[in-house]
């Protein structure tokens, strides 16, 4: 039977993972994420998928701290594991303009062996909201990276996302339970 504890060594390992990611040293996921990881990122957009490996999640978490430049809050609210499996709850808010951020929560679920993270399912409170933030954003990205025929091919889907995040931000009816 699962018994998650907050005790338990590998939530020594999740809580390393939670520093490397939230302080934008993804160099230190390396020893924490075991050779043959799979770690699910979820949604519909472009980062969407499968990530495997020490290469591929690094470059994952490089990606996101690219974009996110200072834009992203976190807090962890609890880590509890037992041998297997381990969880986190966090609350985050992405601050998209000055003085104005959306706010979210999500937990992971981590199999963890031997000290390092084999895989990982993220869970977020509101998808459809990260859907839209990372098409909005994904538009910059493109552009910054040269991919004019990717942004035209995702050009109606971006701007009615972008929408979406605008009422989000300034339609005053958007309220994400957190207690961040």
């Amino acid at each position: 039977m699962l018994q998650l504890t907050e005790t338990h060594p590998n939530t020594d390992v999740i809580r390393a993972y939670w520093n490397a990611t939230t302080t934008g040293n993804v160099e230190a996921l390396r020893p924490i994420v075991a050779e043959d990881a799979v770690f699910h990122y979820p949604g519909n957009h472009f980062i969407s998928g499968d990530y495997r490996g020490k290469d591929e999640v690094v470059g994952l978490y490089t990606m996101l701290t690219g974009m996110a430049g200072g834009t992203f809050e976190a807090r962890l609210h609890g880590v509890a594991a037992d041998s297997q499996y381990a969880v986190a709850i966090l609350s985050y808010h992405l601050n998209i303009l000055p003085k104005h951020y959306l706010p979210g929560r999500a937990c992971g679920l981590f199999r963890v062996a031997d000290g390092q993270i084999h895989e990982y399912w993220l869970f977020e409170w509101d998808q459809l909201m990260i859907n839209d933030v990372f098409r909005t954003l994904g538009m910059r990205v493109a552009l910054q990276h040269g991919k004019l025929g990717t942004l035209v091919l995702s050009l109606p889907r971006s701007l009615i996302a972008a929408a979406r995040t605008a009422w989000r931000l300034f339609g005053g009816t958007y309220r994400a339970p957190t207690d961040f």
